[in-house]
């Protein structure tokens, strides 16, 4: 294309002045005729960094690809708090400091292959519930945290295994040693020591009769009589002397 100079002021046909839209125009449109584009769209090829000031955008919503199946982009650098927005906002991948957060997916979050954490444990949430169906609600079967350092198995709604790891102190008053909304189930293994005398307890604790221990284990020491009854959905433990630490376990029926 041959050089030409091109003044604001003057006309294009003898009519029609020179502006900075028509000029935009006719740029435009040598750009296209040098990189053999068609259909008003160019086509060009660098060698090196292409560099912008501003939004790199399309001529129209959905209208092609970053890379081909054949021809992908090597690496892809983005800033701190960049967000990656699916569908105007349908879906969102989020960056903060040393973190990433999904949003929306109403849906759910689908992964072929299983997680893999490269630290010890996976953080499930502030719940601290893992559903096994992928769907929370009443009614469904879910591991959790119930309380600090209290592990329970619920299925279908129904408690049917809890453990404590931090020990209740017991002495000669009842003392709950397991709480539950949802009904006390069938059988608590109930293990307890003093320091020096230990016992274990398979007590049948159910809401609708008193506790019965099925079955006692007392060859540590010399632990002391135990009394356990039921105060609606708990199960109490009174020591006739001492003050003893104890874990319960609950089987659900």
């Amino acid at each position: 294309m041959a050089a030409s100079t091109i003044t604001r002021g003057t006309f294009v046909d003898g009519t029609t002045p020179w502006d900075s839209s028509n000029i935009s125009a006719l740029i435009y449109d040598r750009i296209d005729q040098m990189f053999g584009g068609v259909g008003g769209y160019a086509t060009l090829e660098l060698g090196g960094a292409l560099k912008i000031n501003g939004a790199l955008t399309q001529l129209s919503n959905d209208g092609g690809a970053l890379g081909t199946a054949s021809l992908g982009w090597s690496d892809l650098f983005l800033a701190s708090g960049a967000v990656i927005n699916f569908n105007n906002g349908d879906v969102t991948l989020t960056h903060s400091t040393n973190a990433l957060a999904f949003a929306g997916a109403s849906s759910g979050y689908a992964f072929q292959s299983g997680l893999l954490s490269s630290a010890e444990g996976l953080a499930i949430g502030s719940t601290k519930r893992f559903y096994f169906d992928g769907v929370a609600g009443t009614g469904n079967t879910y591991q959790e945290e119930s309380a600090a350092d209290v592990y329970q198995l619920v299925v279908g709604g129904t408690t049917k295994l809890r453990a404590a790891q931090t020990g209740i102190s017991v002495s000669t008053s009842a003392t709950t040693i397991l709480a539950d909304a949802g009904g006390l189930g069938s059988f608590v293994v109930v293990n307890g020591n003093d320091g020096s005398n230990r016992f274990c307890d398979l007590v049948l604790a159910s809401t609708a009769t008193a506790p019965t221990v099925v079955s006692s284990y007392t060859s540590l020491g010399s632990p002391a009589a135990r009394t356990y009854t039921r105060s609606s959905d708990a199960l109490q433990l009174a020591m006739a002397s001492g003050t003893y630490s104890v874990h319960t376990v609950k089987f659900g029926s």
